[in-house]
């Protein structure tokens, strides 16, 4: 039988809903693009939930659908080549709107899957359940930690990342930050922060310096999932990584 593409892909992203009309619904660099149409060959439909050029997300679902199509079932829990040809995808179950489907995890460029704190950008915004992720409109936790400065801290504080673990045995020495902020703001990235800590009016309830290098944010998703960025001279880092609904990555 030839190959053909019939099932559907709905794609509701910021900006664009694949229904029509508007949505400012999701998280940064994310979306909810899922088929419809799997359920004809006994099987999960699929997800997506970075936001890549909808070109691209259409490929890596209908790849899917089509080697579906072909015979192939898959399964939570799946490594999957072809879909990139230097790394493997993982299939995770998840739910989307009453439904079960198998979410496409995307390793970063490094080949580090979400759940790794090594693992960069974005990446880490795929554990997030499809509720979590449409909370891009809602104030997040956010918690604002700044290094002590004694003895110890004197000879690494407000250095980059590299330097600091370079100091204690390769680790960002959490026990050396004391919470300066914890409270719910309308911000979408640790850049946001930054701004808000240094110009203009603080947050009530802050209570340490001017955001500076060093600093650590911490941004809370949906009560489980908590990335941890570091305030580097040039943009921001993850130094950690807390799935509350797993096991803590640090």
């Amino acid at each position: 039988m030839e190959p053909k593409i019939n099932w559907i892909i709905h794609c509701v992203a910021n900006g664009a809903c694949g229904e029509g009309g508007f949505e400012d619904c999701m998280l940064p660099k994310t979306c909810n693009a899922h088929t419809h149409g799997m359920e004809q060959y006994g099987h999960l439909d699929f997800q997506l939930v970075l936001r890549f050029d909808f070109r691209e997300v259409c490929r890596i679902l209908n790849t899917l659908g089509l080697r579906v199509q072909a015979g192939e079932k898959f399964q939570a829990g799946d490594l999957v080549y072809g879909i990139y040809d230097d790394c493997q995808v993982r299939l995770d179950e998840y739910h989307e709107t009453g439904r079960t489907l198998l979410r496409v995890v995307i390793p970063d460029k490094n080949n580090k899957f979400p759940e790794d704190s090594r693992c960069t950008d974005w990446y880490p915004l795929q554990l997030l359940s499809t509720e979590e992720l449409m909370m891009g409109n809602k104030p997040l936790n956010i918690r604002l930690y700044q290094m002590k400065h004694n003895e110890q801290t004197r000879q690494y504080i407000f250095e980059d990342s590299l330097y600091v673990k370079k100091k204690n045995d390769d680790k960002i020495p959490f026990e050396q930050y004391e919470k300066v902020f914890d409270g719910k703001l309308k911000v979408n990235k640790p850049d946001d922060v930054f701004t808000l800590f240094n110009i203009g009016m603080k947050p009530n309830g802050y209570k340490g310096r001017s955001m500076s290098v060093s600093d650590i944010v911490e941004f809370e998703y949906g009560g489980e999932l908590s990335i941890f960025y570091y305030c580097e001279p040039a943009g921001f880092s993850i130094v950690k990584i807390e799935n509350k609904a797993n096991k803590n990555f640090s």
